[in-house]
């Protein structure tokens, strides 16, 4: 598990391991859905509070995220899947790129 490899977030892990050891199939679909729903959440929280400050941050979150979802779906071809490791980094750096010229 990638979370072992972090020491201060191995009680992470070994409580997740019990929820899944616990869970039933059903709740175990439902565990990612969570997980995505709680980073949305909180990723919307830190851009709204950005957004507000002006249409200049607003153009550079939203060049950031439409970034990162054409990175995302290209990585979905076979000889490009490391492309989903980097998708961030690259969806971060255009974003600095739009905001330095903007």
């Amino acid at each position: 598990m990638a979370l072992d490899r972090c020491h201060f977030l191995k009680p992470l892990s070994k409580v997740q391991e019990k929820a899944e050891k616990k869970s039933s199939s059903k709740t175990k679909t439902l565990i990612p859905i969570i997980a995505l729903a709680v980073m949305l959440g909180a990723f919307a929280n830190f851009m709204s509070a950005e957004m507000l400050k002006g249409v200049d941050y607003t153009l550079v979150a939203l060049v950031s995220m439409f970034s990162m979802m054409g990175i995302m779906l290209i990585s979905n071809k076979p000889k490009l899947r490391f492309l989903k490791e980097w998708s961030l980094g690259i969806a971060i750096v255009c974003g600095l790129m739009v905001g330095y010229f903007v």
